[in-house]
């Protein structure tokens, strides 16, 4: 698994990457790659690896110039999660009080690091890197899954992580399911389909997506951007 490590601070970044680098040895995880970035646009092109579970460690606080526009490490997260919507994001500041404004962003921040206080930072690094493998393992186990539907006189075999959604069809009892390749309908109930596995999750009662398929939220709108460009539709029975 790759972290990410942003921060325009050198001094700071090394010695970050050191600590984490020192709990990865120390619980055994030590195939994961860290990468140090001091540059915003190189940051960016990660980016483009999709469906990758990584780890971002970004200064929240600090201004930086991308394509002659002042952003900041919010404006990087926003970027983050236009493309992925599963890997954490843990927020390093040098400010507590930008740490309630935050939430107003809707980025699922997993923690915020005071850069001050590294002794207390440890403990939270460690905890945020343990929960980031779980989810990675799971991610790898969800990749290796399948099911079987029977569509146009024949018997298909579909890995979960070809899935995008799964919507209900115009003819009674029957559902459209929307893959990476090819669209498929057959007969089943939705509620059956979202008991498959964790990664499927009923958003409204005509939609079942894959959340890690999903691209960005619009709450004020009450739909979910897939992979694909398709928009499906959240009704606020199943909005939290």
């Amino acid at each position: 698994m790759d972290i990410l490590i942003f921060d325009n601070d050198v001094c700071f970044g090394i010695k970050l990457k050191e600590k984490i680098n020192n709990i990865l040895i120390k619980e055994g995880f030590d195939n994961d790659v860290i990468r140090l970035y001091y540059n915003a646009n190189l940051l960016l092109k990660e980016l483009t690896e999709k469906n990758k579970v990584k780890i971002y460690f970004i200064v929240v606080d600090a201004k930086y110039k991308i394509s002659n526009e002042l952003c900041d490490g919010l404006w990087i997260a926003q970027k983050i999660r236009e493309s992925d919507y599963i890997s954490p994001i843990i927020f390093l500041t040098n400010h507590i009080e930008m740490i309630l404004g935050i939430f107003d962003y809707r980025l699922e921040v997993m923690d915020f690091i005071l850069k001050h206080d590294m002794e207390i930072a440890e403990s939270k690094i460690k905890a945020c890197i343990k929960i980031a493998h779980k989810r990675y393992v799971k991610e790898k186990n969800y990749r290796s899954n399948f099911f079987t539907i029977y569509s146009d006189s024949s018997l298909w075999k579909i890995s979960f992580d070809e899935v995008i959604y799964f919507e209900t069809s115009a003819i009674p009892h029957k559902i459209k399911l929307v893959t990476t390749s090819r669209i498929f309908e057959f007969y089943k109930s939705l509620r059956s389909l979202s008991d498959l596995d964790a990664c499927f999750i009923r958003v409204h009662k005509s939609f079942v997506v894959n959340k890690y398929h999903i691209v960005s939220l619009d709450l004020k709108k009450n739909n979910i951007k897939m992979s694909n460009g398709h928009i499906c539709r959240i009704s606020n029975t199943y909005r939290n």
